[in-house]
This record gives C-alpha cells, structure tokens and sequence, in this order.
C-alpha cells in the first residue's frame, strides 16, 4: 500500500514502471472507451482486446489504517563543489478505504492483521472516489506534480484489484473487434486484424482470441509495415530549471498495531475489467 503506486496508476499511459493494480470500471461505457484506448491509442496497442464482466458479491468495507512515511531529497548545484542534498522525513496517521471479501472477517473477527487477510484468501479492492476522500490525499509538501494526480478529477468510476482477480468472480468475456463489444453470438465471425500480425477470430466457447488460419494470407498483406508501438512521452522526475534544484520524494506505508477495522461506506453492484493480450496465448 504505497501512495505512489496508486499515483502511477492513475498515469494510464506510463509504461515503464509496471502497475501493482488492475483497473476495473463500474459502468460499461467506461469500460469501452478504455477498450478502445487499448485497442487504438495505447502506447502498446492490443492486438486481442476482450471486456470481463466481474461480480463483487461477498466484499465488505474496512480500513487500513497505518503511518504515511513520507522523505523528501532535494539537490542542490553548488559550483564548483557539486551538489548539496537536503533530506526531510514527514510522518502521519493514515486510514485507507478498502473492501475485503467477508470470508476474512468471518475466520478471524473485526481485527485482522495482513498476515491473517493473506492466509484467508480473501481478495482486496480500493475504490478511487473513496481514496479521495480519505485523509491519504492530506499531504504534507508537494514536490512534483505526480503528487497532485490522486487529488485530480477523473476516474471517479475506476476501482483498483490489490492483486489477481480470482477465476471465480469473472461471469462473462466478450469481444472487442475495435469499434463494439459483442455481448452476444450473433453467428457471424467477430475478427480484429487492424493492428495484427495475423487475423484473430473470437470464439465463445473458449471466450478467447484465436488465429484465423483461413485469412492469414489477407491479414499479412493488410498489416505489412505497421508497428503497433506508440513513441513513449516523457512522465519522468520534474526539475525544476529556475532554482536549478531536483525534487524527488519516497513514500511508505507500514501497519500500525496491523489491524484493519470494519468501517461503513457504500456497496458498488459490479465491475468491469479490460483484458489486453499480446502474447500467443491468453492467461486468466
């Protein structure tokens, strides 16, 4: 649970540092324009896109509530001795919005350690809107812009997996060919071969992406040249040039008498996830 990990993920189209979330969206308008992002815009284009129906039956609100260690290093050139580093450590009581699945509490009670929610089994969820309305968004200075992206608007209806989403919550995969979903089986072939090697047919059996060999030969000459790459942008450490200093920030969360105590908020019905593949074969 670090508060720069949500931060980054919020940054959608970063890249080089791998999220610890999934996104899942509460409303599947949401959830098709992100298809399309994937599908069209990404900096890695999807060459499969599919839309997973999740439900949330058996999650209950808790709260983390721990101390926000923040340490502030800042650079400063002094010619011709080099630089200065100033360091500064910022501390405070944080309480963290979370849903976990019931099955936690009903094994070890209302006070349950990390230890104890990972011996359960029991999935986490944090929901962005919530977030913001914790005290975790009270911060103490802010040093680069990143730190503004969890008190930023948008994303209001994102909710984010803290680590796989298990098999058994998934009620429905269907396609996303670039333009639509298809939710149903029309009996006509569903295809996505704009930014493919090769053509891919959905079959709903499998509910996956599989190789259409009968059109392999007209895919091929279709996707000659392209490259399913977009040029990266630059979301690296601001500086600022006037006072020629360097501003970076670290940030840990660690348990404090590592309990998470049930606290009251609105239930969400369900969740929507996309689901991006490039490799051969998908995994679930």
């Amino acid at each position: 649970m670090f508060q720069e990990e949500i931060e980054r993920h919020l940054v959608w189209n970063q890249k080089k540092i791998p999220s610890a979330y999934i996104s899942v969206f509460n409303d599947i308008g949401h959830t098709e324009r992100r298809a399309n992002f994937h599908y069209d815009r990404s900096q890695r284009i999807g060459q499969r896109v599919s839309i997973a129906r999740i439900h949330t039956k058996g999650l209950i609100p808790a709260t983390i509530r721990g101390l926000c260690e923040t340490t502030v290093k800042v650079f400063t050139k002094i010619p011709p001795l080099g630089e200065r580093v100033k360091i500064k450590k910022y501390s405070r009581q944080v309480d963290i919005p979370v849903w976990i699945h019931k099955k936690a509490m009903d094994r070890y009670g209302r006070t349950i350690t990390p230890e104890q929610l990972k011996k359960s089994g029991a999935d986490m969820w944090m929901s962005i809107t919530e977030i913001r309305k914790s005290n975790l968004k009270v911060a103490g200075p802010k040093f680069t812009k990143t730190r503004d992206v969890i008190c930023a608007k948008g994303h209001d209806y994102e909710w984010l997996c803290c680590g796989g989403i298990l098999n058994s919550r998934v009620t429905g995969v269907w396609p996303w060919d670039g333009k639509q979903s298809h939710m149903i089986d029309s009996g006509s072939p569903i295809q996505s071969i704009e930014h493919s090697g090769q053509p891919w047919v959905w079959d709903w059996n499998k509910k996956m992406w599989l190789p259409d060999l009968f059109s392999a030969s007209g895919a091929a000459a279709q996707s000659e040249g392209s490259n399913t790459k977009r040029q990266r942008t630059d979301d690296e450490t601001t500086y600022d040039k006037n006072k020629k200093k360097k501003t970076t920030a670290s940030l840990t969360i660690t348990p404090q008498r590592n309990e998470l105590v049930n606290s009251p908020t609105s239930q969400f019905p369900y969740s929507w996830n996309i689901v991006s593949k490039q490799e051969k074969n998908p995994i679930y």
